[in-house]
């Protein structure tokens, strides 16, 4: 079986195991963490996701109102970057993802972080997502002082996962129990 195999195989797992998560519990408890680590407490500029079904909620987040925060938005086959204003409109993008109708894109150099959700992760810091390559071409992209955040529940950070030349590092996991 080859990397792609295994890897379609964990993302089939992960998809079903997700479901029977409480994800509200999980989110509450993960926005904590968030709100509690130091890098988070300094940062201006943060990029946060708008969550599928089934996926970790941090949207929370945008209620604090001394920081400014970013959403993704897929452009053909890359993520551009729309700051965020209340008010502003969505519309869900072809991968059923609410993305923001604004095409004022900002140059992503000015992000300090960027939390990145994922369908399950490692100990190593590497994550799986749907299979797209949208956020690893992104991560690819950023600044190497930008903090790379993957938001996964503890049951989905396994000791290793399946991972390629293209697949990126993140610099921190966090769980709903720690800060990895």
């Amino acid at each position: 079986m080859d990397i792609q195999e295994k890897k379609d195989i964990l993302r089939k797992n992960c998809l079903k195991m997700r479901k029977k998560h409480n994800l509200k519990l999980i989110s509450y408890k993960i926005v904590n963490n968030i709100k509690n680590i130091y890098y988070f407490k300094y940062a201006k500029n943060i990029m946060i996701y708008m969550p599928l079904k089934y996926e970790i909620d941090i949207t929370s987040l945008l209620n604090i109102s001394d920081k400014n925060f970013y959403l993704p938005k897929c452009v053909r086959d890359e993520i551009k970057v729309v700051k965020y204003e209340k008010n502003m409109q969505f519309i869900k993008s072809n991968f059923n993802v609410l993305e923001p109708v604004s095409k004022d894109y900002v140059d992503i150099s000015i992000l300090d972080i960027v939390f990145i959700p994922a369908l399950c992760c490692d100990l190593n810091k590497y994550r799986l997502g749907y299979g797209c390559g949208f956020y690893d071409r992104f991560l690819k992209k950023l600044n190497k002082s930008t903090i790379k955040i993957i938001i996964a529940s503890k049951e989905m950070c396994y000791l290793e996962i399946p991972v390629t030349n293209f697949d990126e590092k993140a610099d921190f996991i966090i769980n709903e129990e720690n800060i990895l």
